[in-house]
């Protein structure tokens, strides 16, 4: 979701990009009294929060809950010998964005395949993985007709290539890797992605009351600081 904000006047600026508060924001006079700022910059922090809000609630709508953060795929390692399961750790290096997006490195602890063949499974187990790939070597002679994957991440919480944090509702990742044709996999051909369920963390946005309390209270703390200044010299 693409959104354009044309109409730069509701934030209280000018067609030439350019504040227009006028004399909005007070003036600390020299008897050290602190005013109270209320009328144009009451309305000008209401109508920024308003849009800040709208901006947050459109970009955390408009992004995915899930993320990729690898491939198992079923490979030919050397031709008439040997196949290889392949768990590829598509993050942090490895990462290519939008496709694979994590840009922390992240790393599949407890991995585990569960091979089925001729109707019996038979789990095997794998190093941890960082970025960067883990391969399950086979005969080339035997069949499976899927693949089981499942493997723990590291941290639940991670950055993305566009600067997004994603936090994922599980640290458990799982894929089944079945047959695109016939009744078992095709090594070179069958693979399957690694998918995160999560969403974005969004930072909370202030309420209008706190901003103005804040806006209201800095002239008081720029004359003390005066103030202060005067007094020690």
């Amino acid at each position: 979701m693409k959104l354009v904000l044309r109409d730069l006047s509701i934030l209280g600026f000018s067609a030439h990009g350019r504040a227009s508060l006028g004399d909005a924001v007070p003036n600390f006079h020299s008897d050290k009294r602190c005013r109270t700022v209320t009328g144009p910059i009451t309305r000008f922090i209401a109508r920024f929060v308003l849009v800040l809000g709208f901006l947050t609630i459109a970009t955390s709508a408009a992004m995915a809950d899930s993320v990729t953060v690898g491939v198992v795929s079923f490979d030919v390692v050397n031709p008439g010998a040997t196949n290889a399961f392949t768990v590829y750790n598509l993050t942090g290096p490895f990462s290519l964005f939008p496709d694979f997006p994590v840009a922390d490195p992240l790393t599949f602890t407890g991995i585990s395949l569960t091979l089925t063949e001729s109707g019996s499974s038979t789990p095997f187990l794998l190093p941890d993985a960082g970025p960067g790939s883990e391969q399950l070597l086979v005969l080339n002679t035997d069949s499976f007709t899927q693949a089981a994957f499942q493997a723990n991440l590291n941290q639940s919480i991670f950055a993305l290539g566009d600067g997004t944090i994603f936090q994922a509702s599980s640290g458990v990742v799982t894929a089944t890797l079945l047959p695109s044709s016939g009744n078992d996999l095709t090594p070179g051909v069958d693979f399957a992605y690694l998918t995160v369920s999560g969403s974005p963390v969004t930072i909370p946005i202030p309420e209008p009351s706190t901003l103005l309390l804040l806006l209201a209270a800095t002239p008081c703390v720029l004359g003390l600081r005066k103030i202060l200044r005067r007094r020690q010299s």
